[in-house]
């Protein structure tokens, strides 16, 4: 499977359920929430650029270094937020990522075990320490 036609395997609208637990403490954190992957209509700029355009919001012996941008059709255009992303595919259906968001460095493997079901589990640093580890369990609804 080519990274374009992972990304395009995850092209749909999915409910995600995502647990987060502090490292430092007892304290966990739980969230639902609803994404809607699109590409792009312009397939072969995608290609071009390899850039992902993602609706809503919410790595490692070769690496290779991608833009993903977060925008909403809606949003304002002074509101999109860039990020510097180094991506591996380990398998056919299975990429690790690595991404900083501000002094945040977000470390995350997804597995798409099949064309409906979705698994992630990341974790989360500032200035090296792991502060967050997140499990995820999305399912494709349309």
């Amino acid at each position: 499977m080519t990274d374009l036609n992972f990304f395009q395997s995850n092209i749909g609208k999915w409910k995600t359920l995502r647990t987060l637990y502090q490292s430092d403490g007892p304290t966990f954190y739980l969230d639902k929430s609803d994404i809607d992957i699109q590409f792009d209509n312009n397939t072969d700029y995608l290609i071009k650029n390899n850039s992902i355009y993602q609706k809503s919001q919410i790595n490692l012996s070769k690496l290779q270094s991608k833009n993903l941008i977060n925008i909403s059709k809606r949003a304002n255009p002074s509101k999109q937020i860039k990020y510097q992303m180094l991506y591996k595919f380990n398998n056919d259906r299975h990429i690790s990522l690595e991404y900083n968001y501000g002094n945040l460095t977000i470390l995350e493997k997804i597995w798409l075990v099949n064309s409906n079901l979705r698994l992630s589990i990341s974790m989360i640093q500032k200035h090296n320490q792991c502060i967050f580890i997140s499990f995820s369990s999305d399912i494709k609804i349309t």
